[in-house]
């Protein structure tokens, strides 16, 4: 059980970050260049403190939701909210997942 718990604890780590370069990208295939550059600026900041990017991109997502109310694309507000909840959970359960590095680099042994 705690070999799975650690293996949760590092993706919860991972997927927030990796979801946001897919969003770059998403947003960049879509045609606008300037919005990739502050995503990965927001990636930049969040790598180190987790709870920025969660903030930021649980404010993106209301201030899209909000923008694109009637819009055909407003459903883009939904990965943009899920990012910033992961990592929010990230930064509340970092004490852990930094327990959970050291037990997968074989620092800690039990």
């Amino acid at each position: 059980m705690k070999v799975i718990i650690t293996f949760l604890l590092l993706l919860l780590h991972w997927i927030p970050r990796v979801l946001c370069i897919l969003f770059a990208g998403l947003v960049l295939l879509l045609g606008n260049f300037i919005l990739p550059l502050i995503v990965i600026v927001i990636l930049i900041l969040s790598w180190r403190w987790s709870w920025i990017g969660g903030i930021i991109f649980l404010l993106a997502g209301i201030a899209y939701m909000i923008d694109k109310v009637h819009h055909w694309d407003a459903i883009i507000y939904i990965p943009l909210f899920l990012i910033g909840v992961l990592y929010l959970l990230s930064w509340f359960l970092r004490k852990e997942i930094i327990k959970a590095q050291a037990i997968y680099s074989g620092e800690e042994t039990e």
